[in-house]
């Protein structure tokens, strides 16, 4: 970018607000306060007036952190997309609540639930690696981020499926599709953001992309675990946690002076919880696979 402008502080005073108001309205609405409450709705005003500023200002900004006019190029706008759903919401919904599955309802042990990760972790490094190989050659990005996404949506619908039924090698077997899905999409819609990105505007492209995962991130941990929350609370009843804990605060070590009953209750919910998350998941990975859909035929 030219050098020598104004940085604009505005627009990042602006983005700041917004994303902090709509992350606490999402973190907040259905954990901490009901999602009509004050505290959910007042985070939702400011974040609703922190975008409107963000519009405002960075129409008029010299040197804008955030371009808008990035959002004329549909091969961006389709990238942002699949940034903040697939690699955003849910990749990290995934992190955070697989191991709790593992724990809860297959008995693992916190540092065992974390080495389990590894078939999906392991994959998604390997694909990753032949992606970026396969695409440095002038391959398509839109075909990668289409059978990743449509991967993605196809590993969340199975791992909505698993249970207390579920053998470990099944749980393996579906984490190992995520994974996969997640490795077609690790570089591909950044660097199809840079090569799309006017030549002067690439920093702040690479740079809104980022941002917008982690957005992602943090929004689709939040609406998802809203969503597991709710599910969980549903399926448990009137059975009592131990000392007061939650869903997101259970290991097995908490839930061994329970009864039989009571653990299998407990047992039961957080099943469900990780059913319906994985189903909010697969809808998630449904709209980037429409997103990936959108991006031009081009070569990178």
């Amino acid at each position: 970018r030219p050098s020598g402008g104004r940085v604009d502080v505005a627009g990042l005073i602006a983005i700041t607000v917004a994303s902090a108001g709509v992350v606490l309205a999402v973190t907040w609405g259905g954990h901490e306060y009901s999602w009509f409450s004050g505290h959910v709705l007042g985070a939702a005003f400011v974040g609703l007036a922190g975008i409107v500023a963000v519009l405002a200002v960075e129409a008029r900004a010299e040197q804008p952190v955030l371009p808008l006019d990035l959002f004329r190029n549909r091969a961006v706008v389709s990238s942002f997309a699949v940034l903040f759903l697939a690699m955003g919401a849910v990749m990290m919904a995934t992190l955070n609540f697989v191991p709790l599955f593992l724990q809860i309802v297959q008995g693992r042990s916190a540092s065992s639930s974390g080495l389990l990760l590894l078939p999906m972790l392991l994959p998604s490094i390997g694909v990753a690696l032949a992606t970026g190989a396969w695409t440095s050659k002038g391959s398509r990005f839109r075909p990668v981020m289409i059978a990743g996404t449509g991967l993605l949506a196809l590993a969340c619908v199975l791992m909505a499926t698993i249970g207390t039924g579920s053998s470990p090698w099944v749980t393996a077997g579906c984490m190992v599709a995520v994974g996969a899905g997640i490795g077609l999409l690790f570089q591909t819609p950044i660097v199809l953001v840079q090569n799309s990105a006017p030549a002067a505007e690439v920093g702040a492209a690479t740079g809104a992309g980022t941002f917008t995962r982690t957005i992602g991130g943090a929004i689709g941990v939040g609406a998802l675990g809203a969503l597991f929350t709710s599910t969980f609370a549903s399926s448990l009843g009137s059975a009592a946690l131990p000392g007061g804990a939650d869903a997101s605060s259970l290991t097995p070590d908490a839930l061994a002076g329970l009864s039989t009953a009571a653990h299998a209750a407990v047992v039961s919910a957080v099943a469900d919880g990780t059913t319906a998350l994985f189903w909010g998941a697969a809808v998630a990975a449904a709209l980037a696979l429409v997103a990936a859909l959108a991006v031009p035929g081009q070569r990178a």
